[in-house]
């Protein structure tokens, strides 16, 4: 056989033999167990499984062999494994092949009796073995037996394979679990900053929209602007609707807390809105406290967003909306409330379950059928996201309240809600 294919068929093997990461491992109970079977069925003071490695052999377990390895000239399992079939040396004394070897002259050792072992039946790894001091003729029954545990033993290295392959895999799938969450948090991130700078210019230009037609007194022109405007209140439903869906699963990770300033932030939430359609008549904000919450402010610019662009809708003709804000020393408490025909006491739970939409006869037609249900279900869900509770109450004589409350140190509360459980 020419020397290149020799040497071709030698790397293969040692890539395999590699591949199962066994090579100066400690001693495993399942190796043991057959290598003590092996010398008992054939009644040899001496048994070894034997695994040939570049420039030795190297023994996984052993009985009676005071050596965990030897070096692999000239020794007795360099040529069992040239071929797949058990390997006798009845006299190595006399054998021109072995009579030199530190085993024959050294250890006196006589005979030898080696099946090959392998995981893939391609690669011959190394052999199970007996061996005695003297001489002797094993009988078929006894190799039949030893070929019989060898197969045992290759069972348990394709298992040890096995294991290996799919830790890896396991490995190789949770890195690209990993690799994909994070290109799906990368990408989640950048569509809601997209959908965040959207949302300004789609605002003003409604707002434009809405004052240029209250100024001027040409009908077509009127016309035209009243199409700009309803397109883009259209295009704005679709941006905050894509928000909310984009932040509605798993928001408590996706929490930027930092401490809020609660008189500026609902002076600036005010004022935001004043651009929608002259909302600055029609909201009225009353700090009876001065407060300031750990929360992350845009999710919680997007609950108050909803709730007033939901009160607005089914509020009818009323245009009075209250903001009233509350606290103590441990919460913060935001009404808002609005004077049109309220919710039924069988629905002041239901409006925050996903797909839920309110029937009004005070809805515009206009505004029917554009709902998403999305909006309230994930006000409670960023609302609970914060550890806080959202709730609706009747505004006497009419109208509806959304009350909604949050610890003020929304840190100190996740630590302690982390630790409880």
């Amino acid at each position: 056989m020419e020397t290149s294919i020799i040497d071709s068929k030698e790397a293969g093997r040692m890539r395999s033999l590699e591949a199962l990461h066994i090579l100066d491992t400690d001693l495993e109970k399942e190796y043991s167990d057959l290598v003590e079977l092996a010398a008992l069925v054939t009644e040899t003071p001496l048994s070894a499984i034997s695994l040939v490695d570049s420039d030795r052999l190297w023994l996984k377990a052993r009985v009676g062999v005071p050596m965990q390895e030897i070096p692999r000239d000239k020794a007795f399992c360099s040529y069992a494994i040239k071929e797949n079939k058990p390997f006798i040396v009845e006299n190595a004394a006399i054998d021109e092949r072995f009579k030199d070897s530190a085993l024959v002259v050294h250890g006196d050792i006589r005979f030898y009796a080696g099946v090959p072992i392998y995981y893939d039946e391609t690669h011959l790894l190394g052999t199970l073995c007996v061996l005695d001091q003297k001489e002797q003729k094993l009988p078929q029954k006894k190799i039949e037996a030893l070929v019989k545990i060898s197969k045992a033993l290759n069972s348990l290295l394709q298992l040890r394979y096995n294991n290996l392959l799919m830790a890896r895999q396991q490995a190789e799938l949770n890195n690209n679990f990993f690799r994909l969450q994070a290109l799906s948090e990368h990408n989640q991130e950048l569509g809601a900053m997209l959908v965040h700078d959207l949302r300004s210019p789609i605002t003003v230009i409604s707002g434009a929209c809405k004052l240029l037609g209250m100024n001027t007194g040409a009908d077509e022109t009127s016309e035209l602007l009243g199409l700009v405007e309803a397109s883009t209140k259209r295009l704005q439903e679709l941006v905050d609707y894509f928000l909310d869906k984009n932040n509605f699963e798993d928001l408590r990770s996706q929490l930027k807390l930092g401490e809020v300033d609660l008189q500026s932030f609902f002076n600036d939430f005010v004022e935001i809105n004043s651009l929608k359609g002259g909302f600055n008549a029609q909201i009225r904000l009353f700090m009876h406290c001065k407060a300031k919450v750990e929360m992350d402010a845009n999710i919680m610019l997007r609950v108050f967003d909803n709730i007033v662009s939901n009160a607005h809708k089914y509020a009818g003709k009323s245009d009075k909306f209250l903001i009233d804000v509350y606290s103590n020393e441990e919460t913060v408490l935001v009404k808002f409330s609005d004077q049109g025909e309220g919710v039924a006491d069988v629905n002041k739970a239901k409006v925050f379950d996903k797909g839920f939409t309110l029937a009004s006869q005070q809805l515009q037609a206009s505004e029917a059928g554009k709902s998403y249900g999305l909006g309230l279900a994930f006000c409670r869900k960023a609302v609970e996201a914060h550890l806080g509770t959202i709730w609706i109450e009747d505004n006497k004589p009419c109208g509806a309240s959304f009350c909604i409350k949050l610890p003020l140190k929304q840190k100190q509360i996740v630590s302690k809600s982390i630790e409880n459980a």
